[in-house]
């Protein structure tokens, strides 16, 4: 398997895209609660970018 997957979401601003991999911390064959294992999603496009930039803005002013 690729270590990047393209990850596509339908939202109300439109068509994000991200790249997407995982981080597994422990050992993969354990199906245990010792492992764990992180997506993180990176925007892929420019218009991704800014749309989550305007979420976190608008998240960080209800929370600040």
């Amino acid at each position: 398997m690729p270590p990047l997957v393209l990850t596509r979401i339908r939202s109300s601003q439109g068509e994000l895209s991200f790249l997407s991999t995982f981080t597994t911390f422990g050992m993969p064959q354990d199906i245990t609660l010792a492992s764990l294992r992180i997506e993180h999603l990176i925007p892929a496009d420019e218009t991704t970018w800014q749309v989550m930039r305007g979420a976190y803005a608008e998240y960080a002013a209800l929370v600040l």
